[in-house]
Formats: structure tokens, C-alpha cells, sequence
């Protein structure tokens, strides 16, 4: 695999998990910044402690607000770097998403998926609501330095259904399209 192959294929990975994070109802609370700042390319940027309610058995993660990738005003324009602020942490909010096709009761139409996996793909849509084209920003969650999420064995077990959601949702979009 190569460099360009492997980047894109965790930048897939990262945007699924991104869905699944913000697929989630929870209410979440911000108490406190990241341990340390991480040292990108572009400069410094520091998270926040991000906890889930109890019942949503989702551990506290570390995220990243408003991580600018691209600049405004250059659609259609060759690349230019990317300026990151000088402050640590932007305010803690969603970007706004991407316009995007608005998916449809049609998606569903015929399916044999479990009525669980039509509900989780309908809470990950429910937050495509705000789009804007100004959606040069990341939000990044991951978990904290030290910690392992989950065991091994469930891990692999949620890749594996990540894997066939992703392939099902392909299939469904080359059909919409």
C-alpha cells in the first residue's frame, strides 16, 4: 500500500468513526483541556476532556474542535497552505457539515438490514441537518493517551460490522446516485 494509499485509507476510517461519534444523542460535557498539546505540522492545538452520560456506555475521549484543513475562497483555485490559529482550542461545537445528498426512506426500500442499523443510519443523517459550504474544519475525537478503549476481540468484532455497514452503504449510494 502506499503513502497516498494508506493516507486515504485512514482519513476513510477516521470520517467513518466521525459519523459514528456524531450519530450519537448523548449529551456530552467538556470539563477540562487534554492532558498535552499535540505538535502538528501547522503549530500546537490542545483538546478537551469530552464525557458521555453513564447509560451510553461510551468512555471519555479527547477532542479536537474546528482543526482547519483547506482555506475558504479558493474553490476551483490550485492548494494553499492551511493557517492554523495560535489559539490551543477553538470553541467546543460542531463544524457544520458538507451539502450532501439528503438520503430518503428509498435507501431502506427492500432492505433485509435489522431495524437496529436503519435507526443507527438514521441518527448519523440527523446530523447532516446543518450544512454549509464553508466546511473546512475537523473534528477529531479520540481516546485518551495511555488508555486502551476496548479489548481486542470487541474490537475486531466492531470493525467487522463497520466493514459490512460500509459495504451495504455503498451499494445503497450507487444506487441513489
Amino acid at each position: 500500500m502506499g503513502v497516498t494509499t494508506m493516507t486515504d485509507y485512514w482519513f476513510s476510517l477516521l470520517f467513518m468513526w466521525l459519523l459514528i461519534f456524531k450519530g450519537c444523542i448523548a449529551p456530552v460535557s467538556i470539563h477540562q483541556l487534554a492532558q498535552r498539546p499535540i505538535t502538528t505540522s501547522k503549530g500546537k492545538i490542545r483538546g478537551v476532556l469530552v464525557e458521555f452520560p453513564r447509560e451510553s456506555q461510551l468512555r471519555t475521549v479527547e477532542g479536537y474542535f474546528g482543526i482547519p484543513f483547506a482555506s475558504g475562497s479558493l474553490r476551483f483555485m490550485p492548494p494553499s497552505e492551511v493557517i492554523m490559529h495560535s489559539k490551543f482550542v477553538k470553541e467546543a461545537n460542531d463544524s457544520l457539515a458538507c451539502p450532501q445528498i439528503k438520503w430518503r426512506d428509498r435507501l431502506f426500500a427492500g432492505s433485509e438490514k435489522p431495524k437496529g442499523s436503519q435507526i443507527h443510519f438514521y441518527r448519523i443523517m440527523q446530523s447532516t441537518n446543518r450544512q454549509h459550504e464553508s466546511c473546512l474544519f475537523l473534528n477529531i475525537f479520540v481516546p485518551p493517551r495511555g488508555k486502551s478503549p476496548i479489548d481486542p476481540i470487541s474490537k475486531l468484532n466492531a470493525m467487522k460490522d463497520d466493514n459490512e455497514f460500509v459495504d451495504w452503504l455503498i451499494d445503497k449510494v450507487s444506487y441513489c446516485v
